[in-house]
């Protein structure tokens, strides 16, 4: 994924990721890690979006954390993170979803929705919760709209 195509706020998610997985000292940056981060925002939108759509978000955030504290832990390492394959695809489902719907840039609520599609334990842990790919779209159709399509977002610097 080009950074350069995510906004602001979706690339301060993915750092958020980042954080959660080396504080939890976990070698692969998982699915269930943007997830966290998404509903551990203090603002509420991804657990606001998973209510709109007739989900628990205080469910999908309790199984969010316990993934996340159930993943194995590395000591000693060179604090290096990979990006799991699962969680490659859902950045790659968020930005495809982007182009589908004409954006330029990924928002956050794109990162939510390629959770919810792509295989991975976040996908899991949002069914669990209630969330369906038939409630995403009947209620939330346009979910990325609340957002500029085409903002022109900051640089920051990402771990790779």
């Amino acid at each position: 994924m080009d950074m350069e195509k995510l906004t602001a706020r979706a690339q301060g998610f993915l750092q958020a990721a980042q954080t959660i997985a080396l504080r939890e000292q976990n070698q692969q940056l998982e699915t269930q890690h943007l997830l966290k981060a998404l509903l551990d925002d203090r603002e509420g939108l991804a657990a606001e979006l998973l209510r709109s759509a007739g989900a628990d978000p205080k469910r999908a955030a309790d199984e969010a954390d316990a993934a996340v504290r159930a993943l194995p832990k590395v000591q000693g390492g060179n604090d290096r993170l990979y990006a799991a394959s699962s969680f490659s695809r859902a950045v790659d489902a968020a930005e495809q979803a982007a182009k589908k719907a004409g954006d330029s840039y990924v928002t956050a609520e794109r990162l939510l929705f390629g959770l919810a599609i792509a295989e991975g334990k976040a996908s899991e842990i949002l069914k669990k919760a209630g969330l369906t790919r038939k409630s995403w779209s009947r209620r939330l159709p346009n979910c990325a709209r609340a957002a500029p399509r085409n903002p022109p977002p900051p640089k920051i610097n990402m771990m790779r």
